[in-house]
């Protein structure tokens, strides 16, 4: 008897999962990127590239629900392991050595969880909670007397904003994140603040998206404060 009574509520178990997963739309794989294209006063302090680049990859999607992990990086494409560096506390000033020029590399990377709700006639509000790090290097010029600086700072985030589907697939949104209390990591002391601003629109079709925009981002700390803006135009594809 007791068995019979653990079989049929395993079966209710099962059978209201097994709903809840019908019932709510389920993603499994979102993968966007983008160029993103600083502004002209900005060029001189970010490597002299004006291109910066930015990807996202949603982990699960549980109706309004979201993960996702980010990265951003601004700097020259054969730099790449100067970024991994930074964010892994490696950062060896021999190693840039062979850089006659100043070198400025800035990047960092986040994992948040979102909500998208819907409201009505299309508009959602939008939030979302989670973790950031965020940091540069810098290089003064010359091959023999020259200056390493890196920092690296990590904190909590939080974000707010609205979403408006102003026709099938196509999406307004405006988002503004803000990390109130960010620390130094690894080696690097002290203490900052971070915030961006977010205001795009995305036009998704069946596996594929593209999406522009304009972003904004702003970190102020005790080492090493940057300052990013610009247009960016991206794709993406979706299952």
């Amino acid at each position: 008897m007791g068995k019979v009574t653990i079989m049929k509520k395993s079966v209710l178990v099962f059978l209201s999962v097994l709903l809840l997963l019908v019932a709510v739309p389920v993603s499994a794989f979102e993968l966007t990127g983008d160029i993103w294209l600083l502004s002209d006063d900005q060029e001189q302090e970010t490597n002299e590239t004006p291109l910066s680049y930015h990807g996202e990859l949603t982990l699960l999607g549980l109706g309004p629900v979201r993960a996702i992990v980010g990265a951003d990086y601004n700097g020259k494409d054969t730099d790449f392991i100067h970024f991994f560096n930074l964010l892994f506390g490696k950062v060896k000033p021999e190693s840039f050595s062979e850089y006659e020029n100043a070198f400025h590399l800035i990047g960092g990377v986040n994992g948040r969880i979102r909500v998208d709700w819907p409201l009505f006639n299309g508009l959602s509000v939008v939030g979302s909670m989670g973790h950031r790090y965020a940091g540069s290097t810098y290089k003064s010029a010359g091959l023999t007397d020259y200056q390493v600086t890196s920092s690296l700072y990590g904190g909590t985030i939080y974000a707010a904003g609205l979403s408006l589907e102003l026709m099938r697939g196509l999406v307004l949104s405006s988002i503004y994140e803000i990390g109130p209390s960010f620390s130094g990591v690894h080696e690097t002391t002290g203490e900052g603040t971070w915030k961006s601003w977010d205001v795009g629109v995305q036009y998704r079709i069946p596996f594929f998206s593209v999406k522009a925009g304009y972003r904004d981002q702003h970190l102020q700390a005790d080492v090493d404060s940057f300052s990013l803006s610009g247009v960016y135009f991206g794709a993406g594809i979706h299952f």
